[in-house]
């Protein structure tokens, strides 16, 4: 049975635990389809009124999610029993991620390259999307208005 992302963190006994686990320093990056908590960094919801830094912050939080999505795609790809695996312990569900995240890097530092992973990374490195040049503009633009200014 699938269900929404949002439902199952309502059902979680783990949701009582991100306030503890996340502290001030941490925070978990989701869609707007979610509630805004001091442990769930959210996009500013678009009502007509967003202004340009809040616009910058959404598609800045848009792009860093798309990343971390298709790491664990990569992850899962390389990986496919993170699908089936069924942990009840946080802890061990964190450390077998770890231990997988590990594994990854030593097959890519080793040059083992998935078939995805050679095209992922190809354009990656090769030739940047239009979003993230227009990021990386925007980004370089501020911190020089900020210097002049």
């Amino acid at each position: 049975m699938k269900i929404h992302d949002t439902r199952a963190l309502k059902l979680s006994h783990i949701k009582d635990k991100f306030p503890v686990i996340c502290g001030d320093r941490f925070h978990i990056l989701r869609d707007s389809a979610y509630p805004v908590r001091e442990y769930l960094l959210t996009p500013y919801r678009n009502y007509g009124n967003t202004n340009n830094e809040k616009e910058n912050f959404n598609k800045k939080l848009a792009g860093t999610r798309v990343l971390i999505e298709n790491a664990f795609g990569l992850l899962k790809f390389r990986f496919r029993q993170i699908m089936r695996v069924v942990f009840h312990e946080v802890d061990k569900l964190s450390k077998f991620v770890i231990a997988c995240c590990v594994l990854h890097n030593i097959c890519i530092d080793a040059g083992y390259l998935i078939e995805i992973e050679q095209h992922v990374f190809a354009n990656v490195v090769k030739q940047p999307d239009e979003v993230t040049l227009r990021m990386r503009g925007k980004v370089k633009r501020d911190r020089i208005s900020a210097a002049i200014l």
